[in-house]
C-alpha cells in the first residue's frame, strides 16, 4: 500500500510542476499521469492480494512519465522563450476577436462550403445503408436487443458476422464527426453572428453535425463497444476545449461532464453486455464483474503479474521480434500470404481478483512482448516528442495540429489500460485515409477550416 501511494505522490509532484509549466489542463504532460493516479487509487480501494504491486512495475509507471515529459519538451528546441509564452496564451484564450476577416467573405464562399459538407452527409447516408444491408440478415425486428446480442457473440467468437468494409467504414463516421466539429467551433461567434446570413451558416453546419453524430449512431449501435465510443466522443471534448479557448475551470466542468456520461454509457454497456454473456451460460463471471472499480484498476496489477510470473521482462530477444511493433505490416502480410503474423490484439484473460478477469496489460505490454519493458519505455521518449509538436501546432490554432492532438488524446488517455498506439494501427491507418479524403472534399469546396472562418 505504501508503494503505491508514493507512487501516487510522486505523479502527482511531476504533474504539478508540469502544470506549473504549461499552465493548461490540456497539455500533455499534464494529461498523462491523470488515469495512471486513478488507476492506483482503484487499487487502493480493491482489497485483495492479487493487487499487491511489486516496485518493478511502479518504477515503470515513474520512468515512463519522466521519459515522456523530456521527449515532449525536445519538441520545443526550435521555440524560444517567447515564443512559448505566446503560445500558452494562444491555449487558453480565443483569438478570434482579433481576426479582420470580412465576414462579407464568409457569407460570398457559403453556398461552396455547404456542398462540400452535403457530400460528407451524401457518403455517410451510403455507408449506413452498406452497413444495414449487410447486417439484415442478423437483425429480428421484433427482438432487436437479442439480435445485437447474437451479433455480439459472434464478434467475441471471433468470428465475421459481416464483410470487412463494414468495420471500415465505421471510422468514416469518426472523421466526420471530428473535421465538422472544428468547423463548427471554429466559427468565430462575436462576428458571424451578427448577420442573418452568418447566424443561417451556422446552423447549417451545426445540423450537418446532427445528422453525422444520427448516422454514426446507428452503425456503432450494431456493435456497440466502450472503447469505440469513447474513441470518438473524446477528442470532440478536446476540440470544444481548444477551439472555444476554454479556461481550465470550464474544462474540469466539461471533463466532469464527459466523465459522467460515460459512466452512465459503461453502466448501460456492461448490462447489456451481461445480458450477453449469460446467455452463453457464464453467469458467475457476470454476476460478480466487470464492475467500474475493477474496469478501472485491472490493468496495471495484470501487467505486474506478467512481470512476476516471466511472462515479460525488462529486456528479451527472442520475444515477439517486432512482430508487435510492425503488426500493420504484419497484418498486410497476412492478407497476401494467408499467414497469421500478427499478434491478436484481444489478449488473453487473466485473475484479476475475486471472479475477477481482465485482458488488459497496460500500454506497456503490447511493446514489452517484442524486446522487453526497456524498448516500450524507449517509446514513451518519441511519443512524448510527437505530442510536443502537435501541442504547439494546436496551440497555434492550425487545422492539422488540433485535429491531430485532440484525435491523439484518446491513446494518450488509454496507456493506463491498454496500448492503442501499435496495437490498432490499421485502424490509424483507415482514420488516416479517411481523414485525407475528407479534407481534400474541404479543400476542393472551399469549407473553412482556417482561424480565418
Amino acid at each position: 500500500m505504501l508503494k503505491i501511494i508514493f507512487t501516487i505522490i510522486i505523479l502527482c509532484c511531476i504533474g504539478a510542476i508540469e502544470f506549473s509549466r504549461y499552465r493548461s489542463l490540456i497539455s500533455a504532460t499534464v494529461l498523462y499521469p491523470i488515469m495512471w493516479i486513478f488507476s492506483l487509487i482503484g487499487i487502493l480501494l480493491v482489497k485483495d492480494d492479487y493487487y499487491e504491486l511489486g516496485w518493478e512495475i511502479l518504477c515503470v509507471i515513474i520512468l515512463g512519465y519522466i521519459l515522456f515529459i523530456i521527449g515532449f519538451r525536445l519538441a520545443y528546441l526550435k521555440v524560444t522563450r517567447n515564443n512559448m509564452s505566446n503560445v500558452h496564451k494562444k491555449n487558453i484564450q480565443d483569438d478570434y476577436t482579433q481576426n479582420n476577416t470580412k465576414v462579407e467573405n464568409i457569407i460570398q464562399e457559403i453556398p461552396s462550403q455547404v456542398l462540400g459538407m452535403n457530400l460528407i452527409i451524401v457518403f455517410g447516408i451510403c455507408i449506413t445503408f452498406i452497413t444495414i444491408f449487410f447486417m439484415a440478415k442478423y437483425i429480428d425486428y421484433n427482438d432487436i436487443i437479442g439480435s445485437l446480442t447474437k451479433i455480439k457473440n459472434l464478434v467475441d467468437e471471433g468470428k465475421k458476422p459481416f464483410p470487412y468494409i463494414v468495420v471500415v467504414c465505421r471510422y468514416y463516421f469518426r472523421c466526420a464527426i471530428w473535421f465538422l466539429s472544428i468547423v463548427y467551433f471554429r466559427i468565430p461567434k462575436e462576428k458571424i453572428q451578427k448577420t442573418r446570413q452568418g447566424k443561417n451558416y451556422k446552423g447549417i453546419v451545426f445540423r450537418r453535425l446532427l445528422i453525422t453524430v444520427f448516422l454514426a449512431g446507428i452503425v456503432m449501435f450494431t456493435d456497440p463497444s466502450r472503447n469505440d465510443i469513447l474513441m470518438t466522443m473524446l477528442p470532440v471534448f478536446f476540440i470544444i476545449a481548444i477551439c472555444r479557448g476554454f479556461s481550465n475551470r470550464k474544462i474540469i466542468f466539461l471533463l466532469g461532464i464527459c466523465f459522467v456520461s460515460f459512466l452512465m454509457f459503461f453502466t448501460m454497456f456492461t448490462k447489456f453486455r451481461n445480458g450477453s454473456l449469460s446467455q452463453n451460460g457464464n453467469n458467475e463471471f457476470i454476476d460478480e464483474g466487470d464492475n467500474f472499480v475493477y474496469y478501472l484498476s485491472g490493468s496495471i496489477p495484470a501487467l505486474n503479474q506478467m512481470i512476476k510470473y516471466g511472462n515479460i521482462s525488462f529486456f528479451t530477444i527472442d520475444g515477439g521480434r517486432g512482430r508487435y511493433t510492425f503488426s500493420l505490416l504484419m497484418a498486410i502480410n497476412d492478407r497476401i500470404f494467408g499467414t497469421e503474423l500478427k499478434p491478436q490484439v484481444r489478449q488473453d484473460f487473466i485473475y484479476a481478483g475475486p471472479k475477477k478477469f481482465t485482458n488488459t496489460y497496460t500500454y506497456y505490454q503490447w511493446l514489452g512482448m517484442d524486446f522487453g519493458l526497456v524498448y516500450a519505455l524507449v517509446f514513451q521518449l518519441f511519443y512524448g516528442i510527437l505530442y510536443g509538436y502537435f501541442y504547439i501546432q494546436m496551440c497555434k490554432k492550425s487545422f492539422t495540429g488540433i485535429f491531430c492532438y485532440a484525435v491523439l488524446s484518446y491513446p494518450l488517455i488509454m496507456m493506463f489500460f491498454e496500448d492503442q498506439f501499435l496495437s490498432i494501427s490499421q485502424t490509424w491507418f483507415i482514420i488516416l485515409a479517411f481523414s485525407y479524403a475528407i479534407l481534400f472534399i474541404c479543400n476542393k469546396t472551399k469549407v473553412k477550416i482556417s482561424p480565418a472562418v
